[in-house]
């Protein structure tokens, strides 16, 4: 595995390359994850049976352009890092390489000896150098030279910005004819990084459940009694606009319903005031206690504005046994099954949301009814369901019908 973040690093891949590397273990593989060396993190380390080596790349070595609690795996081809991951294989002996992130271009181009190369798409990361497809407060329609330098010049700044699209366009190009086969996380993610997914390098597999972690030094239930007696409504995520999450507080102030909102998550300098009636607001929360919350929850919210590429955030809500709310925008809509596990509005409107939880706040029978379906649903999201399919990738680039071109 090639990622450019692992545990104890926080966030959606990470969490994914982790509980996929330990499954994979579990079934009888022997799993490395090179990931970038972060201060404070060994160089070389076992996470149970994963062996976890810290590399470091080019870009580490510019002190106060790059964040260097978080380093920056630049979109194509970092030298640094390239050396160290040729040596890795060289001493590993792979049989398959899986890259997770834009570490992975550094391979790229991939020499003779290599073994394939399968690269997942957990974001946009072939057509949009931001890797979010979210341009002006809005989904981005596509990727258009101009409008890309420009935008990336606001995130990243001018200098930064503009290597970043050229960088992006070089190294889709050569992951593209260097990877052996696509993973795309849902088929938007895959429209979104512009693959056919009927093509046959192309593969579409949802994200599965983590392995829910024990918390250290507390236990679950001193998490939960912070909760409201009453079950809530529960959004988990970033407080940001890009996650609707001041929609959400709008929406909640229309709607007028008596019901609690918790929000659990991480506040950002833009973070609209969360200090309203019946808000309750918890931050840094553990993910195995996030996961028993929705347990707690009378309905989970999703109220994204940009085009979620998955939405784990979902699944983990349906399989403890809470409908979802969600936007319809993005791998949200592949997720949850309209008036089945949950439902769908339309993203960005406050009022169709607000519609929404007031339906469900005064239908229990409804909210039981999809909430059981939602728990069943979210069967097919384990790692049972999900590791073979990944393995049946594995197997289909390392046949021997498969090795020369």
């Amino acid at each position: 595995m090639v990622t450019d973040f692992y545990w104890p690093l926080l966030g959606g891949v990470e969490q994914h390359v982790r509980t996929l590397a330990h499954a994979l273990c579990e079934r009888g593989h022997r799993v490395t994850v090179a990931t970038l060396r972060v201060d404070g993190l060994d160089e070389h380390e076992r996470d149970g049976d994963v062996d976890v080596v810290r590399i470091r790349n080019a870009t580490q070595r510019i002190p106060g352009l790059f964040d260097q609690a978080r380093p920056w795996a630049p979109p194509v081809c970092d030298p640094v890092a390239r050396r160290a991951l040729l040596r890795l294989v060289r001493e590993w002996a792979p049989s398959v390489i899986h890259g997770h992130d834009w570490l992975a271009r550094s391979l790229l181009p991939t020499p003779r000896y290599l073994p394939p190369l399968v690269s997942t798409l957990h974001y946009y990361t072939l057509s949009c150098a931001k890797k979010t497809l979210w341009l002006d407060d809005r989904v981005c329609p596509g990727p258009v030279p101009r409008t890309c330098l420009r935008c990336a010049a606001d995130h990243y700044g001018r200098f930064k910005g503009a290597l970043t699209v050229v960088g992006t366009w070089v190294g889709r190009r050569l992951e593209r004819r260097g990877a052996r086969a696509f993973i795309a996380v849902s088929a938007a993610t895959a429209h979104g990084n512009q693959l056919d997914v009927d093509g046959e390098s192309v593969h579409v597999i949802p994200n599965f459940l983590p392995v829910t972690d024990a918390t250290s030094g507390t236990t679950i239930d001193e998490w939960l009694a912070e909760l409201p007696d009453e079950p809530p409504f529960v959004y988990v995520g970033d407080f940001r606009r890009e996650k609707g999450f001041d929609l959400l507080l709008d929406a909640y102030a229309r709607s007028g319903i008596q019901r609690p909102l918790v929000v659990i998550g991480k506040r950002w300098p833009n973070s609209p005031p969360t200090d309203r009636a019946g808000v309750h607001v918890f931050e840094n929360w553990p993910n195995a206690a996030v996961r028993a919350a929705f347990g707690r929850a009378y309905a989970a919210v999703v109220p994204s504005r940009w085009a979620e590429p998955f939405g784990i955030v979902a699944i983990e809500a349906m399989a403890a046994g809470a409908l979802v709310i969600a936007a319809d925008v993005g791998g949200l809509g592949g997720v949850v099954r309209p008036e089945v596990t949950g439902l769908l509005v339309p993203p960005d409107d406050a009022g169709a949301l607000a519609q929404a939880m007031i339906r469900l706040d005064i239908d229990f029978a409804l909210r039981t009814r999809l909430g059981a379906r939602a728990a069943a649903e979210a069967e097919q999201y384990s790692a049972d369901r999900i590791v073979p399919q990944i393995e049946a990738v594995y197997d289909s680039v390392t046949a021997p019908s498969r090795r020369t071109r």
